[in-house]
């Protein structure tokens, strides 16, 4: 089998209508190539063919396979609660470390979470994976957020 790189001399392809086409490749393609041995209206459609990624040959299934949706299910029900997991422990630090401050950073980020979540099931989004640690990530910000307005409070108490 030849690696992309490694076409010269005549090669051949066959298109639906079974009427090979076999263009010269004069030298190595390393980034561009030239089709020689054609007419002008054979190697216009044959390069317009190539740069599309497709050439109209049929394509035949050789295997078939069905994944299940609840292995995806599975895995969205415990990332929720890895997220819930995580989430209280943050609360829980922030409300051991910083006190009152701590309490009312919690209680923003169960605002904050309630708004996004509400957002959500307003604007329907369907949770993937990845947007579920989106959301995990802004919550993380939002917890980042709040540590950076309630310091100075918390150096000037102390």
């Amino acid at each position: 089998m030849k690696k992309c790189g490694q076409f010269e001399g005549d090669e051949a392809l066959r298109g639906d209508d079974g009427l090979p086409v076999a263009p010269k490749v004069q030298e190595t393609i390393v980034s561009r190539g030239r089709i020689t041995g054609l007419s002008l209206n054979e190697s216009t459609r044959l390069s317009s063919q190539l740069n599309a990624g497709r050439l109209p040959v049929p394509l035949e299934i050789i295997y078939d396979q069905t994944v299940s949706p609840i292995l995806g299910a599975d895995f969205i029900d415990m990332s929720l609660k890895a997220g819930l997991i995580g989430i209280v422990l943050v609360m829980l630090f922030m409300i051991l470390y910083y006190r009152l401050p701590g309490l009312m950073a919690s209680l923003a980020l169960v605002f904050y979470g309630a708004l996004v979540l509400a957002i959500f099931k307003l604007i329907p989004v369907t949770l993937t994976l990845a947007g579920i640690g989106g959301f995990v990530l802004s919550i993380g910000m939002a917890v980042d957020a709040n540590v950076l307005i309630f310091e100075p409070y918390l150096v000037a108490v102390l």
